[in-house]
């Protein structure tokens, strides 16, 4: 009974480390997709319509329920136009700013920018970070007022945003951001995936082997068997003989 518990017990765990190994390599081939897709500075790693950016800057960190943080990763829907032509105020949108310099307040970085649509017109978008309202609410924009504080908003060509947010995952963004480097690629993702491979190497190989050692084990029985079987018929043999042979002197006898 205990052996059968054992037993058991070694399966769920194979078939666990088989389970992670595949999701593992999954996750693995989708990243490497995301990441071959990318032809540009300007382009946003995706799979099905959905990327995924790391939160570099403080910008969003506000009051709302969907701001987030530094550190945050973010899955951003991918934008076609007519999508663009249904973004509404409150939306989250991620766009390319390009400009040289970097503020020191975190509200505008050279490359991808996610902010919040705060007025929508005819062929753009104007959009703020949510860190503006907690930290200078003076300067948050007002569609209907004077807005004196340029470098707190962005005005944005509907062509140029790429994607919407969907959603955050918590705390992931530096985990994302440190794969992207070589270094960090090499020791969470391809050091793990060789030793899973070696692993499942090893199970392979021991598989091979246990087999190999039955198929031994079971040709030595039969070769065994033949052998006594064999031995059998020489008894039989001999003993028929013998038997012969006391009926022939009993007859010589009589």
């Amino acid at each position: 009974m205990e052996n059968m518990k054992r037993v058991n017990w070694v399966n769920i765990i194979k078939i666990t480390l088989n389970v992670v190994f595949y999701i593992f390599i999954l996750l693995l081939l989708l990243l490497s997709i995301s990441w071959i897709r990318v032809k540009n500075n300007e382009d946003i790693p995706n799979v099905f319509g959905y990327g995924f950016l790391s939160v570099t800057s403080s910008s969003m960190d506000g009051n709302e329920d969907d701001s987030f943080k530094k550190g945050d990763l973010i899955i951003v829907k991918m934008l076609d136009e007519k999508g663009r032509k249904d973004l509404q105020v409150g939306d989250i949108v991620t766009f390319y700013l390009n400009i040289n310099e970097t503020d020191a307040n975190d509200f505008k970085i050279r490359g991808f920018n996610t902010h919040r649509i705060v007025e929508v017109g005819s062929n753009y978008v104007i959009t703020q970070g949510d860190l503006v309202e907690v930290r200078y609410p003076n300067k948050k924009y007002d569609p209907n007022g004077v807005n004196n504080d340029p470098e707190t908003y962005e005005t944005i060509l509907l062509d140029q945003v790429k994607a919407v947010h969907s959603s955050t995952w918590k705390g992931a963004g530096s985990f994302v951001a440190s794969l992207q480097k070589p270094t960090g690629f090499a020791l969470i993702i391809v050091l793990p995936a060789f030793l899973l491979l070696c692993y499942q190497a090893f199970i392979l190989i021991r598989h091979i082997l246990n087999v190999n050692r039955i198929k031994l084990e079971e040709k030595h029985e039969k070769e065994k068997e033949e052998v006594k079987k064999e031995l059998e018929k020489e008894k039989e043999l001999i003993r028929a003989q013998l038997i012969e042979e006391l009926k022939k002197e009993q007859e010589q006898k009589e």
